[in-house]
Parts: structure tokens; C-alpha cells; sequence
């Protein structure tokens, strides 16, 4: 989940035209919430489709540690706009997400 956090921020921060860093953190949480509840929903129905409506304590610690990922990032990818001035936050967020990509698949091997 982390992954997939850090590569859908890396692509909305893209998409973001706006010098201000208060739209930057709120591109960073929000589409990390908003990424964390889709998935969420998604493993919730998984469960009551495959798993007779039940969670099991091993599903219900998998998840927790996904959630946590997708705020690990999110709180990486703040870092660097409350360092950065205001022009420049966004590419220094951008650059610090691809590096954590680049140690995660080298980690991973």
C-alpha cells in the first residue's frame, strides 16, 4: 500500500499547478486518505465475499500495517514542503517520493 501510495502522490503532485503549500499538504493528506479508505472498503468487501464476513485477527493486523504504510509515506512526502519554500516543495516532494520508490524496489530486490 505504501507503494501504491507514494506512486499515485508522485502523479497528483504532477497534476498540481498551484505555488501554495497549504494545496501541496492538502494534496499529500487528502489523496492519501483518500486512497487508504478506498482500499479499506475494498478489503472490508473482499472479506464478506470470501471470507464469510469475517476478519480474522491476521487480516485485521495486515490491514492496520497497509494503513500505517500509506501514513508513513504521507508524513515522508509532508516533510519536505514544510522544509522547501513554496515554489520548489512540490518537486523536493516529488524527488523524495521517488527515492523512497527506487529503496523500496532495490529493498525488495
Amino acid at each position: 500500500m505504501a507503494f501504491y501510495v507514494a506512486v499515485c502522490l508522485i502523479a497528483a503532485l504532477v497534476a498540481l499547478d498551484d505555488d501554495k503549500r497549504l494545496a501541496t499538504v492538502g494534496v499529500v493528506w487528502g489523496t492519501t486518505i483518500g486512497l487508504a479508505l478506498a482500499h479499506l472498503f475494498a478489503f472490508r468487501l473482499a472479506a464478506r465475499l470470501v471470507g464469510g464476513g469475517r476478519i480474522d485477527t491476521h487480516e485485521a493486523s495486515l490491514v492496520i500495517a497497509q494503513l500505517t504504510g500509506a501514513v508513513v509515506v504521507a508524513v515522508i512526502a509532508t516533510i519536505p514542503v514544510l522544509i522547501f519554500p513554496a515554489p520548489t516543495d512540490a518537486d523536493a516532494t516529488r524527488l523524495v517520493l521517488s527515492g523512497f520508490i527506487g529503496l523500496a524496489a532495490f529493498a525488495t530486490g
